[in-house]
């Protein structure tokens, strides 16, 4: 039996779809890690301040420095080994921990998704203790951490995918350019069905959307309806439901081997090969787990009329990645797990969330179902993944030399709760939390758990979700409960980093109350640019771009470590307690009002030359969001306008402007010369 939701999940065991173990005591856990205290047991824990040599123990708040562009690329390969939602990048963790630490101390990250901290630790010569209430993040995390060996991975990937050859050979068959002969697919590329509200005629979306010659095709984003002639959005389209009650979609195009490769029309004789697949189901076992109530599981519900987790694969895929799963159950646990890894890696593209063109993959936070799908060949993809893990693991190997079992500890827990870790025995706290209802990581991460067998328990998600009843006061609550426990395991004299944003302001409040709670002094604030950002955080209304870091420390005595942190008490909340001295001082309690001012003040600091934070060319909305609600945390003040509501302040005094301003006049008023929106919004459905 699959665990229930909220149900423990005692030492990842097998069940129905695999027999080796998930986790590896003490080194990682499918549950609370009873060995997470290991790495500072028997340490000589502090009786007074030890400190890096930044400064001071605590700052007062008009002390706190406005930090420079924290920067870390999304394009590393090792970031790039596995798609895993909203990672921090390493090398920009790594930037901190090497300021905040000395090497042999211990970092933690109470909510470490998959891994990355740990990454940075070990490249670093750090310990760290890494803890996530997802199984799916904290397996994804070892895999990482603990890589096979490259030449075990070389002989256990070959073997693996020879035993599923013949499997994956008769499911990628499809007749050649020679009369009579047979190869092997790269890719088919599968189109939704729709019908004209008006005619009612029926067509494939590829056969009026897609436009250009080869290798400049594109989705338009008007169609003509073949039977009337009339012009469309596609928002203004009528699905096609199967009998089945899903969404009708077809295959249209397929990719045959060769240099360079050629592009197909389907033939009859795959349309009726792939017709006798989806007739019986796989031999191999596959998860049926229905989908829940939620914000992101709702959608390919309302789009596709999806129910099941295995219908996010087409029948080809869902056998191939079946067969392969199975597969796993002929290695010994260590090799299983590693491989395993791997396999998760390639799962999310080869769902039908992939999207055409290629190399666009899955829409990054969301389960979202395009209405042109890219249907990979499993078996390549899984190939050319295991060659990239190979070179992961010697690049690990060589560079974090050493046994990681003995430097890290991973518990599946709440980072509330963080038993067996004792008081004052951390040196280092980074930490990414959830960005409030952002992204929903137990319903993302169904896709994975499913077949791993496990479940994350919800009511322990801190995230805002409206369809559950996950709502904004319970987020405080779940956040503060975390950045308290942090608080207490932290040494005197050590600091906290916390990487956070968010386009609403209700939610800013909520995390500057919850921080406030964990009474540590806030010391810098700096910006994170992740250098490509999520779908959400590039295209949303009122979406923001770069992330804000936030460093506290804590007080170097137990006295100190009790007072209120610098953040402001609730009735503090005006815009008129800021320091009147400072030099982005509010002109007064209206939030607009302070918002013009300190845009005037951006704008004198910009023209004197001394705001070296912005990089160049990156005077956006966007970036004056985030440097508006730096100004506010360093202000101690809440934050009180939405990105969005900014985003008009920002269009209001860009109109100001004289008429006469050319591009380069414009920028030094740090507004953005360009006339697209602010920031640019998109529609998802144009880039299906």
């Amino acid at each position: 039996m699959r665990p229930g939701l909220g149900e423990a999940v005692p030492e990842g065991l097998g069940h129905e779809g695999r027999r080796w173990r998930l986790d590896a005591p003490p080194f990682s856990t499918c549950g609370p890690n009873p060995a997470l205290g290991d790495l500072v047991a028997g340490a000589d824990l502090p009786t007074g301040p030890a400190l890096p040599p930044m400064g001071p123990a605590a700052r007062a708040p008009q002390a706190v420095r406005a930090g420079g562009l924290v920067s870390g690329g999304k394009n590393d390969p090792l970031y790039m080994l596995h798609p895993y939602h909203t990672k921090v990048p390493h090398q920009a963790i790594a930037q901190l921990i090497e300021r905040h630490t000395q090497p042999g101390q211990v970092v933690l990250d109470p909510f470490c998704g998959s891994g990355m901290t740990g990454v940075a630790a070990r490249l670093t010569g750090r310990r760290a203790i890494l803890v996530d209430l997802s199984p799916a993040a904290t397996f994804i995390a070892a895999g990482y951490l603990n890589p096979l060996p490259p030449e075990t991975l070389r002989q256990a990937g070959r073997a693996w995918l020879e035993a599923a050859r013949p499997e994956l050979a008769r499911l990628y068959r499809t007749p050649d350019d020679e009369p009579g002969q047979w190869t092997e697919l790269e890719y088919t590329v599968w189109s939704d069905r729709f019908r004209c509200p008006h005619c009612r005629t029926a067509f494939l979306f590829w056969d009026v959307a897609v436009g250009g010659g080869p290798g400049e095709r594109r989705v338009r984003r008007t169609v003509r309806c073949p039977g009337c002639g009339r012009a469309l959005t596609k928002q203004a389209l009528e699905r096609v439901w199967g009998p089945d009650g899903l969404a009708v979609q077809e295959p249209v195009e397929r990719c045959l081997p060769g240099r360079p490769q050629r592009l197909r029309p389907v033939t009859a004789a795959d349309r009726a090969w792939l017709a006798a697949l989806a007739e019986t189901p796989p031999a191999d076992w596959y998860p049926t787990d229905p989908l829940p109530e939620g914000l992101s599981a709702n959608q390919p519900q309302r789009s596709h009329g999806l129910t099941r987790i295995d219908q996010f694969y087409t029948p080809r895929n869902l056998r191939a990645l079946a067969r392969l799963w199975a597969a796993l159950n002929d290695f010994p646990d260590p090799v299983a797990r590693g491989l395993a890894f791997h396999w998760t890696a390639v799962a999310r593209n080869a769902s039908r969330m992939n999207r055409w063109p290629r190399r666009r993959g899955p829409l990054s936070g969301t389960l979202y179902l395009p209405s042109l799908a890219y249907e990979i060949h499993v078996g390549r993809a899984l190939a050319r993944h295991l060659r990239k893990g190979m070179a992961a693991s010697a690049f690990l190997h060589q560079q974090a030399p050493g046994d990681p079992q003995e430097a890290l500890r991973i518990g599946t827990q709440s980072a509330t709760r963080l038993a067996g870790v004792p008081d004052a025995s951390v040196d280092y706290v980074f930490t990414d939390p959830p960005f409030g209802d952002n992204l929903m990581y137990s319903e993302l991460n169904l896709l994975w758990e499913a077949w791993l067998g496990v479940r994350t328990d919800p009511s322990q998600e801190a995230v805002v979700d409206p369809v559950g009843g996950r709502d904004l006061e319970r987020y405080q609550a779940l956040m503060t409960a975390a950045f308290q426990e942090a608080a207490r395991v932290l040494k005197p004299g050590r600091a906290m980093t916390v990487v956070f944003h968010h386009a609403r302001a209700e939610v800013w409040q909520a995390v500057q109350e919850a921080l406030r709670a964990a009474r540590l002094d806030l010391e810098e604030v700096q910006a994170l640019d992740k250098r490509q950002g999520s779908f959400k955080q590039l295209t949303s209304a009122g979406a923001v771009r770069y992330d804000l870091v936030l460093t506290f420390r804590k007080g170097a005595s137990p006295a100190r470590a009790r007072k209120p942190a610098s953040l402001p008490e609730p009735s503090r909340f005006s815009a008129g307690s800021a320091r009147a001295n400072s030099p982005l001082a509010p002109a007064g309690p209206d939030p607009e009002g302070w918002a013009r001012a300190f845009l005037a003040r951006l704008r004198d600091h910009q023209e004197k030359g001394d705001h070296p934070q912005a990089p160049a060319g990156e005077l956006d909305p966007a970036w004056l969001y985030t440097q508006y609600v730096a100004a506010r945390i360093r202000e101690g003040l809440p934050v009180e306008l939405d990105a969005a509501r900014f985003y008009q302040v920002v269009r209001e005094a860009r109109g100001a402007a004289a008429p006469e301003e050319g591009p380069d006049e414009a920028r030094k008023r740090a507004l953005p010369a360009r006339p697209t929106p602010f920031p640019p919004e998109r529609d998802g459905s144009q880039h299906s």
